[in-house]
């Protein structure tokens, strides 16, 4: 939290406008959408039977599939009609700070994916798309879905 009110911070008086700072964050927040959708989809096909509170019928993995659709499509419209919103919008021109936006949306990410792989390998583990080392749920993962471990 600490990090997004220093962040936020400098974008309020590094960036053009308050409304720039609105428009990174709608398109951050539709994309943290994007990201959760897809890590739901992902452990839903990479461990179908590991232990979850709530269990729910394949149709929702594929309305799953559908809201990450439009929030893909929506995220990637948003940011190519960016400039016709008034968000950017800069005395007469409207068009001056898109690639601005792109930019500092880029470098954002950039910096989360970075202190990801620094904070795995800070907890002594290598980065890797997949972990390979846990095929069977542990007894804490039992206990966080609230279930008992199969014996």
């Amino acid at each position: 939290m600490t990090l997004d009110v220093v962040l936020n911070i400098v974008l309020l008086f590094a960036m053009p406008s308050l409304f720039f700072t609105l428009a990174a964050g709608n398109i951050g927040y539709v994309l943290a959408h994007v990201f959760a959708l897809s890590g739901f989809l992902l452990l839903r096909r990479d461990r179908p039977n590991w232990p979850r509170p709530l269990h729910l019928g394949p149709v929702w993995i594929l309305v799953a599939w559908a809201c990450l659709a439009i929030n893909l499509i929506g995220t990637l419209a948003g940011i190519y009609k960016l400039k016709y919103t008034s968000y950017l919008y800069k005395g007469a021109d409207p068009t001056g700070y898109f690639s601005l936006a792109i930019i500092v949306a880029l470098i954002v990410l950039t910096v989360a994916i970075l202190g990801f792989i620094i904070g795995q390998r800070q907890a002594g583990r290598g980065f890797s798309l997949r972990d390979e080392r846990i095929e069977e749920p542990t007894q804490e993962a039992y206990d966080l879905a609230g279930l008992k471990a199969p014996a």
